[in-house]
């Protein structure tokens, strides 16, 4: 009797010990940022690639393009397949790709100056959970490795060695350029420099602070629903008033690297921002892209009159635009003056020598239109304002504007007889930049003179964007939105850009190729940019959203 309830036992007590080591070795979700160093520049995390491979290949743009990217959009069977890779089921890829968590870290930006060209090199790494034994995993993860740097730098070797981990290390022929992989247990870290990878190392294993020791990190989570998202992206508020001052003097036409300016606007802009977050999620056939920047509640406070929404009339701007157009972007406020005045009230939370620099910042904005007095100018034109990008070589944009008091913006731009060439613009010169403006119905346009022409012909030929071929526009959107700003974009660079790295990765053609630009099908992104009552978000609707963006790193150029 013993001996049949051993026999019985026997293989129930082996399914039990098998069910629990099946169970135990179950992937559970980690938090990435416990590998990631506390002072990164900006940190991305993803914890489903699955989700997103499944979320981008049910857009429209996937199901016009991807057949021939060679990737097809996921079907039951692959979901099925996906679930059982997870549960460690199946070939030791698919359970990489089913399991794996991804972070994706900066830890610092070097510039430099060749010639009249500003280089900027990120320096980072990309910090992948596999939630996969070493013996099973390593062998897959090698083989990625060496199929994804080959896109790159072509067929080359790695140099192996051991360390703190396992290394693998790769050069490109010109020596310029390496890409160093860490293996340690089911972590695998990929950088730019050995230095990169080290940090994370030690972050990993605890010798120095994570960024998970934040706690605005996890308030961000919060106020943009990051557990319900694609992917989270976080920015510190220390290093977003860094990340600020080291690209305000873009906007006085200088690089980084003026100390004593970048030590001013840093110190004055941690007074006024906080942190920045981001996400991503599917969205009809589409993806939204949410960000946010936090303010602090005083500037709230200041900015909220100037952000009232005004009505406005897209048709309107259907009548005045040419067919043809790069990006347009609607100022909805109900009174523009009081909107400057506002965003130049915050300088008031600053030393004297802060505002200064402040308001050289805010007043840049609109130096490009040659426009020295904003208040005064703000004053003599209507609550719908809008700028214009023709096409995406142009040198700047045309300001559209309602006008209210024609002969203040006479008297302001001090008109001078019109042009030989064009009796229809008027032109001057401020400094080494010449300007164009016009007057078409009761609109003032200024810019740069060659568009300013360009937009002229057009409506002469009759190349205008009119009701009936204005399908695409979203005038509705404009109409009906709660957002103080909307801006439509042409984004058919990103998404056919995205699937030429798709094609090259899949060895269609190099990564580094542009894809041909006959009959290509366009695309076009909305963002909607508004005031909460904790900071500025901003809502982008498009294609593959940011996708595309991070996808075209993977370029060879």
């Amino acid at each position: 009797m013993i001996r049949r309830r051993l026999l019985f036992l026997a293989p129930l007590l082996l399914l039990v010990v098998l069910g629990f080591s099946w169970w135990w070795n179950l992937p559970r979700l980690v938090d990435m940022a416990h590998y990631v160093p506390n002072d990164s520049l900006l940190y991305l995390e993803c914890n489903s690639l699955t989700a997103v491979v499944d979320s981008l290949t049910a857009t429209e743009a996937w199901k016009e393009l991807g057949a021939a990217a060679g990737v097809k959009p996921f079907v039951r069977t692959d979901r099925w397949l996906a679930r059982l890779a997870w549960l460690g089921v199946g070939p030791a890829e698919s359970v990489l790709l089913a399991r794996a968590q991804v972070a994706v870290v900066m830890l610092d930006l070097e510039t430099a100056e060749e010639s009249t060209t500003l280089k900027i090199k990120p320096e980072g790494a990309v910090i992948i959970e596999t939630h996969t034994s070493q013996w099973r995993g390593r062998p897959a993860v090698e083989r990625l490795l060496s199929a994804f740097v080959e896109q790159i730098y072509g067929p080359v070797e790695p140099k192996r060695y051991r360390e703190e981990a396992d290394y693998l290390e790769w050069s490109s022929t010109t020596g310029d350029r390496r890409i160093v992989a860490a293996l340690d247990q089911s972590l695998v870290i990929l950088g730019n420099s050995k230095l990169a990878v080290q940090q994370c190392l030690k972050t990993r294993k605890g010798q120095t602070t994570s960024l998970f020791s934040d706690p605005k990190l996890k308030l961000m989570r919060q106020q943009v629903q990051a557990d319900e998202a694609l992917t989270f992206g976080y920015i510190s508020s220390a290093n977003a008033a860094r990340l600020f001052s080291w690209g305000t003097p873009l906007l006085f036409g200088r690089g980084p690297g003026n100390i004593n300016l970048e030590q001013i606007i840093t110190k004055s802009a941690a007074r006024l921002f906080g942190a920045i977050g981001w996400t991503s999620q599917a969205a009809s056939g589409a993806i939204e892209d949410r960000f946010f920047f936090s303010l602090e509640p005083e500037i709230i406070a200041r900015l909220e009159p100037g952000f009232e929404v005004g009505r406005t009339d897209a048709g309107v701007l259907i009548n005045l635009l040419p067919a043809e157009f790069e990006a347009v972007t609607v100022y909805r406020f109900k009174r523009p003056a009081v909107a400057w005045g506002a965003l130049r009230g915050i300088t008031y939370q600053l030393d004297t020598l802060s505002a200064a620099v402040f308001s050289s910042v805010l007043k840049a904005a609109l130096v490009p239109y040659g426009i020295e007095e904003p208040e005064r100018f703000l004053s003599a034109v209507g609550h719908q304002l809008a700028t214009v990008k023709l096409h995406p070589s142009a040198d700047g944009t045309i300001l559209i504007a309602k006008i209210l008091d024609r002969s203040a913006l006479e008297a302001m731009f001090k008109l001078q007889p019109p042009s030989p060439a064009s009796m229809d613009t008027r032109s001057m010169v401020i400094g080494d930049k010449e300007f164009a403006f016009t007057f078409i119905d009761e609109h003032f346009l200024i810019g740069p003179p060659v568009d300013i022409g360009r937009w002229l012909e057009a409506r002469k030929s009759g190349g205008v964007l009119k009701e009936a071929t204005a399908h695409q526009f979203p005038a509705d959107l404009v109409n009906s939105s709660p957002a103080s700003i909307v801006t439509y974009a042409n984004d058919s660079e990103r998404v056919h850009g995205f699937f030429s790295v798709i094609k090259g990765l899949r060895g269609k053609h190099p990564p580094g190729e542009k894809p041909s630009t006959d009959q290509r099908k366009e695309f076009f992104a909305t963002t909607e940019t508004n005031l909460s009552d904790r900071g500025i978000e901003r809502r982008t609707r498009s294609a593959l959203g940011q996708f595309s963006t991070l996808l075209s790193l993977l370029r060879r150029d």
